[in-house]
């Protein structure tokens, strides 16, 4: 059986060919085809794709709620670390079985007890039209 009609749905025709390919079953084809079109997105929907995609690749199945959440703290602290520029040497380290630590484009992507990623967080104030850090609060003062 060929691709499923989500992956025959995508506006990238790029995207629509390799799907052609890939089979439903195939967890690694559909990881590496959620990376290819997302990168024009802003930071933190690009971070939030590639995560999900990893864990899919780490866990092994795309269907397995609990194994891709589990995957998803795998996948993002601890390990060798890895940018978002450096998504085909990631997933060739977690194919080999490698422990990895996804630094995220917006930043780190390290989930607390609760699931949540926190990170230092900027208050930013537009002054004489130009963006000024008014505040900076660091990850462990928001903890």
């Amino acid at each position: 059986m060929r691709a499923s009609s989500w992956w025959n749905r995508v506006s990238s025709p790029r995207l629509e060919l390799i799907a052609a390919s890939a089979t439903i079953g195939d967890a690694s084809a559909r990881a590496e085809l959620m990376l290819l079109d997302i990168m024009s997105s802003p930071p933190e929907y690009v971070d939030a794709a590639i995560l999900m995609a990893l864990a899919i690749e780490a866990a092994g199945t795309d269907t397995d709620g609990a194994k891709i959440r589990d995957a998803l703290r795998n996948v993002s602290g601890g390990g060798q670390a890895f940018s978002a520029g450096q998504l085909t040497e990631l997933l060739t380290a977690i194919r080999s079985g490698a422990d990895v630590d996804y630094k995220g484009a917006s930043g780190g992507v390290n989930f607390d007890g609760f699931g949540d990623v926190v990170e230092d967080f900027i208050v930013w104030k537009v002054v004489n039209g130009q963006f000024t850090v008014v505040n900076h609060i660091s990850s462990a003062e928001l903890e």
